[in-house]
């Protein structure tokens, strides 16, 4: 396959999808989107054949500087004051979906309020990004298809709002007047761009390469210097400095028939010869393609009117008619799993098989990847050979090195350690889920939570009477989310060293302690007794109304089922804050219990007489048998080892566990290593967890 390497310029447009729905805070005008993916794109120029294009999200690929700078949010591409209708506030490189996400604000301007108010409810639904190319490479040649193209360097530039998106046909990014004038150049080292002629000549068709020509700074095609001739030479000083034109006084020669007829011929030979002209570059375009098309060739040939340019778009209308649109109205051309798709599956598999932590899948389709018993040192060498990196000059340190900055060899260890993580945290043996509910917060401000309970009793409604407003008592507790995280690295001498333990103990031993973190919060609510709204600690007192009664001091001796059973009573008579105060009729669900008293716990919910009748004829019957689900957890034991609580069902206000935009599980994020030679991941979860009610809850001091 031929190396090419080019420039496009330019400013080209992809349209981005935008729904009401990815609006996260309409007050202040926030939208996220998706600017880019590397879904491939059929584009068109004037000046070449059509072409496939994938927009690379390597780290090295695309240059975000512009949009996190605050690029513009403009209406219609159109760069005025009154068109700037917002700023891009940030932007981010996900380089596991491979895809750009930005956060958009549109102004609070009153000009600007009719384009929110269409936003918000789904008319204005086109969104369209800026980005210049910086260099594409070739990565297939069509042969007799369009080539495929990868953009190895391109930087984002706008946003736009727009009120006709890009071409739903073809998807060739073309702006409203169909200008689809991209000038491509050949990108050599040093940056010089030419044209070539057939011989592998640079063409002084511009100012700049005729500027560079005869500096002598320019090269042939292969590279090479190249050194004009004197006749070029002076051909392109002539172009340089135009001759300056003297006027002459004109004469009149008296035109004969002969000259006429002379003129005549002169003109057929001249229309012939631009004829041939133009049915050879036409047969030319359609070489590529074979006879598939040659309906549409022959009607251009003879169509004499029919120019290359008129032709060409004819043909990429026959291209785009061969496709069927996916996804809706825009043309979709969806890349299947790819080289490096297939190299970070099959080498996580690899990873995995190795570790021992693979799955029985992953283990039956180990030897299908190729990798089977792969070290960690001879993947890193497989990465850069993929991404066509020789690897016989380098040692193992600088191989290795390199493979953490020009390869997917990162994406790989990531992989491997997200999956060891989350099994870590899937594994932990937590209980607060089998008993507290589980909330979402959008953001890190401080939440509000209304206690269902609270809310008025409903009232009789006569006939022809009015309805009356019902309102919750001002009684809700708050919920505030908190981050917590950690760091660890993996180091170049990691990898020679083939350390599995990289991937497997330390982010396992990751994931089960963000696991830990979530169960101290949920049963640091039970043990720390904090204040709640009103002032009052969370178990207090045993009389309802003046405190919350929900505190039982017991007495000495074991768990009883008379214990149990009147704090079901307290519980079901707790009321309601209303002047009503309506007793709410409270069902405990869960028996917490700390480790030391679990099995005395058991055995009071299972048997079917009172255990505390120690006879061997008791036959009293236990009245509280199977009345809640009994949980143990150590943390209880460390506050006591004889307090135990009560508590209703998951659909009351007991203790909620709130995590950022519902993401129950723990983030890793990957970085290049600063202070260390190799890579640095960090582990971060952001939840919090709060009383909602103090009547769904009961303690016992068990003393």
């Amino acid at each position: 396959m031929k190396t090419l390497r080019q420039r496009i310029a330019g400013m080209m447009y992809r349209e981005l999808e935008f729904r009401a729905e990815h609006i996260i805070d309409a007050d202040e005008r926030l939208i996220r989107v998706v600017a880019s993916t590397e879904f491939a794109v059929l584009r068109q120029s004037f000046f070449s054949a059509p072409w496939f294009e994938t927009l690379g999200h390597k780290r090295t690929e695309v240059d975000l500087t512009r949009l996190k700078k605050g690029a513009p949010v403009l209406y219609n591409h159109n760069r005025t004051r009154a068109d700037r209708v917002g700023v891009v506030e940030s932007a981010t490189l996900n380089t596991k979906d491979r895809q750009v996400e930005a956060v958009i604000r549109i102004s609070k301007r009153s000009d600007v309020d009719d384009i929110w108010t269409d936003l918000s409810d789904g008319i204005l639904k086109n969104i369209s990004m800026g980005y210049q190319v910086n260099e594409r490479t070739l990565i297939r040649e069509g042969r007799g298809e369009p080539d495929e193209f990868r953009i190895t360097s391109w930087s984002p530039a706008e946003i736009s709002l727009v009120d006709v998106g890009a071409d739903p046909n073809a998807q060739v990014g073309r702006e409203l007047d169909d200008n689809l004038h991209y000038r491509i150049f050949d990108l050599k080292e040093g940056n010089e761009m030419f044209r070539y002629d057939t011989d592998g000549n640079p063409l002084g068709d511009t100012p700049e390469t005729r500027t560079a020509i005869l500096a002598g700074t320019a090269t042939r095609k292969d590279g090479s210097p190249y050194v004009p001739t004197d006749e070029v030479r002076a051909a392109l000083k002539a172009l340089q400095t135009p001759t300056p034109v003297v006027a002459t006084p004109a004469t009149v020669t008296p035109i004969t028939d002969a000259d006429k007829d002379a003129a005549r011929e002169e003109g057929r030979r001249e229309g012939a010869g631009l004829e041939h002209t133009r049915v050879a570059d036409i047969n030319a375009l359609f070489e590529p393609f074979g006879d598939t098309y040659d309906e549409v060739r022959t009607a251009a040939i003879k169509d004499g009117k029919a120019t290359v340019a008129v032709t060409r778009k004819l043909l990429l209308d026959a291209l785009g008619a061969g496709s069927g649109p996916v996804g809706g109205d825009a043309q979709r051309i969806e890349n299947g799993e790819d080289s490096v798709d297939k190299f970070i599956r099959a080498g996580s598999i690899a990873i995995a098989v190795r570790a021992g932590i693979a799955t029985d899948e992953q283990r039956a389709e180990v030897g299908k990847t190729g990798f089977r018993g792969f070290t960690l040192y001879e993947l890193a060498r497989r990465s850069l050979e993929l991404a066509n990196v020789p690897t016989d000059r380098f040692s193992k340190m600088e191989l290795v090195g390199r493979a953490f900055t020009t390869s997917d060899f990162p994406l790989l260890l990531q992989d491997a350690s997200n999956k060891s993580m989350l099994n870590g945290w899937d594994e932990s043996p937590e209980t607060w889920d089998q008993w507290a509910n589980t909330g979402e917060l959008s953001d890190f401000k401080v939440g509000n939570r209304v206690n269902i309970s609270s809310f008025n009793d409903l009232t009789l409604v006569n006939e022809d009477g009015e309805y009356t407003y019902g309102s919750f008592q001002d009684e809700g507790q708050t919920i505030q989310l908190a981050t917590f995280g950690k760091l660890f690295a993996i180091s170049r001498q990691a990898i020679i060293n083939d350390d599995l333990s990289a991937f497997t103990r330390i982010p396992s031993a990751m994931g089960r302690a963000a696991a830990r973190v979530v169960g101290d919060l949920a049963y640091g609510v039970l043990t720390a007794n904090a204040n709640l709204s009103d002032g009052i600690a969370l178990f207090a007192g045993t009389a309802i109304g003046t405190t919350h009664g929900n505190l039982n001091l017991g007495g000495a001796g074991v768990i009883t089922g008379v214990r149990i059973d009147s704090m079901r009573v307290a519980m079901g008579r707790q009321t309601d804050a209303s002047s009503s105060a309506t007793a709410l009729n409270i069902r405990p669900a869960f028996f917490l219990v700390p480790m030391a008293i679990e099995s005395v716990a058991k055995v009071l919910m299972a048997s079917e007489f009172d255990p505390a009748d120690g006879t061997n004829n008791n036959r009293a019957p236990n009245s509280v048998r199977g009345l809640m689900t009994v949980i143990s957890d150590a943390r209880l034991d460390i506050d006591s080892a004889t307090r135990f609580y009560i508590a209703a069902g998951q659909g009351g206000d007991t203790v909620e566990v709130a995590f950022l935009d519902g993401n129950q599980s723990p983030t890793l994020e990957q970085q290049a290593g600063w202070s260390i030679d190799g890579v640095e991941y960090k582990v971060r979860l952001d939840v919090a967890a709060a009383a909602m009610d103090f009547r769904g809850m009961q303690r016992n001091d068990g003393v």
